[in-house]
């Protein structure tokens, strides 16, 4: 969404992404989220990283999406790369689901603790649940109605690290604690960036993303203002743009080009850090 200009809103449609009204989804973010990574450099950064899961989402076609958080706890939200630090780019996401008009209903679970984002949720209209307690892998989540809120045909967890134990959970028995609140045929979808610290794994039956790549690289680079978006390489690029009032280019802000190379490398390793577990 920062660097290109055709967002996904399913398999087929996508919306165009007008300069100032991205302008002013950074300015609304800046203002709702409480941090001190929260100028328009750093909100871009993560919006970066939610532009993906967002895309992923609405391509896949879902009615009726559930998201259960992690809290963002990190003293800092982006490192000196400009790459979001674990997920605090990704749970931005539902964002953007409504701010470009994607396929399906977002509703995010919160727990009574309350959550670093809840406000910028509030502010672009993402549906949000109270609930409990935040889901583990090894937790149910509780204080969910379906008879208000419908059953669930994907549940997105994002980080979800808090669990009573660490290493490989099978994905049946994390959809076994959801059976409650979902269809039978459920789609499981793990958020999870792994670091050197990274202690859990879910092993399962997994939906293969390379048409969704596919299509979501043919959107990307449709009617972009700066040329082809990625080029499936992780070398940083040279990227140009045009001057206003003049043909001539001039080479985007260091940070600019680091946003650049991360967006092509979460398309690169997106099976590392995406998951669609069936």
């Amino acid at each position: 969404m920062i660097l290109y200009d055709t967002h996904p809103t399913s398999m087929d449609t996508a919306s165009v992404i007008d300069p100032v009204d991205r302008l002013s989804v950074l300015d609304r973010l800046t203002k709702t989220i409480r941090h001190r990574d929260n100028n328009i450099d750093d909100i871009s950064a993560l919006l970066n990283d939610a532009s993906i899961i967002s895309a992923m989402i609405s391509m896949s076609e879902y009615k009726n999406i559930l998201v259960l958080p992690t809290p963002v706890t990190e003293e800092r939200l982006r490192n000196r790369k400009w790459e979001p630090t674990g997920n605090s780019g990704d749970l931005l996401f539902p964002i953007i689901h409504e701010f470009c008009g994607g396929t399906g209903k977002v509703s995010v679970a919160v727990a009574k603790e309350g959550h670093l984002y809840e406000d910028a949720w509030k502010e672009f209209n993402v549906n949000t649940i109270p609930v409990d307690n935040w889901f583990s892998l090894d937790t149910p989540i509780k204080g969910i109605r379906t008879s208000k809120y419908g059953k669930f045909d994907a549940v997105v967890m994002i980080g979800n690290r808090h669990s009573h134990k660490t290493g490989t959970f099978k994905s049946l028995d994390v959809r076994f604690r959801l059976r409650d609140i979902c269809t039978p045929d459920f789609d499981l979808i793990d958020v999870y960036r792994q670091n050197s610290k990274s202690r859990r794994i879910i092993k399962g039956k997994k939906q293969d993303l390379s048409i969704l790549k596919q299509r979501f690289v043919k959107y990307i680079n449709t009617g972009n203002r700066w040329g082809k978006i990625y080029s499936s390489t992780h070398k940083l690029p040279k990227v140009l743009r045009y001057r206003s009032r003049s043909t001539t280019p001039e080479l985007f802000s260091n940070k600019r080009r680091l946003t650049h190379f991360r967006l092509n490398h979460n398309i690169e390793q997106l099976e590392t850090f995406y998951k669609v577990f069936k």
